[in-house]
């Protein structure tokens, strides 16, 4: 999001932008109920610009609220098995994609590809963990509880609806 909110703010258009628009007209968003995902986002992309455009998505009915779920055995197995810290707000964004249709978190935070690189690793390491996608936290999401996760990049060609040709 904040990467989003910082084009907004310089009335640009980049990837994320491009993502949000057709997250918003084709999909909407989901956030959990408990407020902790609109609390984060608020939070990392102040200022007035993300607030209209927030409270706008909530008065159109763009937001859609859920009752965030997780099992204990999947919760256990990313905390302890993969590493995710067991106070990371990240584990309600992953029990609230698990309560959706698309089941599809877009984050560039290492913990959801592979916590265990995010204090060894440089950054051309986490950077390639994020593209192979095949850490612990991201294999698991993926193969046992069929939530995808992925870049802004991943998500535009995985989710966005072709570009329009470019027209001279």
């Amino acid at each position: 999001m904040s990467e989003f909110n910082r084009a907004c703010v310089k009335g640009m258009q980049n990837e994320a932008s491009r993502l949000i628009a057709d997250i918003e007209t084709t999909y909407g968003f989901v956030i959990d109920r408990g407020g902790r995902i609109q609390t984060e986002w608020l939070s990392t992309c102040s200022g007035p610009v993300f607030g209209e455009w927030f409270l706008k998505l909530m008065h159109d009915g763009k937001i859609c609220y859920v009752d965030a779920s997780i099992n204990q055995c999947d919760k256990k197995h990313i905390t302890i098995r993969c590493g995710l810290p067991k106070s990371s707000k990240d584990i309600v964004y992953i029990a609230t994609a698990n309560v959706t249709t698309i089941r599809y978190i877009v984050a560039e935070d290492p913990d959801f590809f592979d916590p265990k690189i995010k204090a060894l690793a440089n950054a051309i390491a986490k950077e390639r963990a994020k593209q192979a996608r095949n850490g612990c936290v991201c294999r698991y999401l993926r193969c046992q509880m069929r939530i995808r996760v992925g870049t802004v990049t991943h998500a535009v060609s995985e989710l966005c609806s072709p570009a329009p040709p470019h027209q001279p």
